[in-house]
């Protein structure tokens, strides 16, 4: 709401109608920001604080403008008072001024706005998980279909620019001095569909699951860290958020070959769910029988005997030679004087998914094709600029993140009001 006090109260209809403050006005209706920091209490003693809720929409707008730096975001801001009321700073009166308050003086300074930036990440989590379930009450079937992937951003360090004579850029060893939080690692190309090669780069990895909806595409939890190896190191702290805000586990899966393990399969497996993930040619897959019983190197099916559990927490059926129930057999193998050839099978529901699952049926095939809804997010962040964020620091870089995916959410929330407004029905 636009404030109204002193000479304010003149301008204040004008002010209702600007473009830009209308525009945010609507992207931030359906949240209740006074939940994560909204207006302070005023029986304290001493000056007032700002809203902590305002510094958190200014920072939505450095996104959506794609304002690089706090300092553009300040001048932009500068440009529109009526934004500045809209978002909800406590003006200060002036009434030689055009809007009767000071904008520069009411604006608090790039210092405070970097300290919100640098310190707003648990604030941005919690309001991803508002923008979801305002979302829910749209779309109840959000979340029957989620998308897993993760995506790389490189760090604002020199070591990244290959225009950069500073030898060598990209050694474990030379953590750059710009920003002590990022890691180094590597993204694969494919420059041709015949050759691919891996550049090397500073910076820090973001994972999401998102879920098409008739909104459009959702984004349901968001986990952001320095560059990890293995992308699969990240899936057990994103399902965990998926799960919380969801309430339950997504009933289908589907993401890329590097998430091709037994736990992201098990996600959904138990419940009856699919997960559409291409099979990693990493280890091989050894061939069953009709039965699902591995063959020995030999040829013959094996016997299944006990069920343990592997040191990594999944049970596991033990097999062993079938020849060594007939006393009277021998095989050439040479494992055969020690007992003979075992294999343990891991034999969780998602384990079982992963080794069965029949990946050219055409209900596979037609939920891998919604992976594209996260690809569709991850291009948004791209459009707004935030492949390479402008920041150090893994808090302000994910406060950054935060704010733009939650930014994703806001959008759809806002066309969603927007189309109920029109065909007349109640706003919720």
């Amino acid at each position: 709401m636009i404030p109204a006090f002193g000479s304010l109260s003149l301008v204040s209809v004008a002010v209702a109608h600007d473009p830009v403050a209308k525009r945010y006005r609507e992207l931030f209706a359906m949240i209740n920001w006074s939940t994560f920091g909204g207006d302070p209490d005023s029986s304290k003693p001493g000056p007032k604080p700002q809203p902590a809720d305002a510094f958190l929409k200014a920072l939505i707008v450095k996104i959506v403008e794609g304002k690089p730096s706090v300092t553009a975001l300040h001048r932009f801001l500068v440009e529109h008072p009526a934004l500045v009321l809209e978002l909800g700073f406590r003006p200060v009166p002036d009434d030689a001024q055009p809007f009767g308050f000071d904008v520069e003086q009411t604006l608090p300074s790039d210092r405070w706005l970097r300290h919100h930036q640098q310190h707003g990440a648990t604030a941005a989590a919690a309001l991803l998980a508002a923008s979801v379930h305002a979302l829910q009450q749209h779309d109840p079937t959000l979340g029957q279909v989620v998308a897993l992937d993760i995506t790389h951003h490189y760090a604002w360090v020199r070591e990244n620019n290959q225009n950069q004579t500073l030898c060598p850029r990209f050694r474990r060893d030379h953590q750059p001095a710009g920003d002590p939080d990022c890691r180094l690692g590597g993204k694969k190309r494919h420059p041709t569909p015949n050759r691919s090669k891996t550049e090397a780069f500073w910076g820090y990895h973001s994972g999401i699951t998102s879920a098409p909806s008739a909104l459009g595409d959702v984004v349901l939890a968001a986990l952001v860290q320095p560059v990890v190896g293995q992308e699969i190191t990240l899936f057990p702290a994103i399902a965990a958020q998926t799960e919380t805000v969801l309430g339950q586990p997504p009933t289908n899966l589907t993401a890329d070959a590097a998430f091709d393990a037994w736990r992201v399969f098990d996600w959904v497996a138990p419940h009856g769910g699919m997960a559409a993930i291409p099979l990693n040619p990493r280890g091989g897959r050894p061939p069953r029988s009709a039965e699902g019983h591995p063959y020995c190197t030999k040829g013959y099916v094996m016997t299944p005997k006990t069920i343990g559990r592997h040191p990594d927490g999944y049970r596991v059926q033990h097999y062993r030679c079938p020849l060594r129930d007939d006393p009277a057999a021998s095989c050439a193998h040479p494992r055969f004087a020690n007992g003979g050839c075992v294999k343990r099978i891991n034999i969780e529901p998602g384990g079982i998914q992963r080794i069965t699952l029949d990946r050219s049926s055409d209900a596979y095939q037609a939920l891998y094709r919604k992976r594209t809804t996260v690809e569709r997010v991850f291009s948004r962040l791209k459009q707004w600029g935030l492949e390479r964020v402008y920041a150090r620091r893994l808090s302000t870089v994910t406060t950054i993140l935060l704010l733009g995916y939650l930014a994703i959410n806001l959008t759809l929330l806002a066309s969603a009001t927007q189309e109920k407004a029109s065909a007349g029905g109640s706003l919720s």
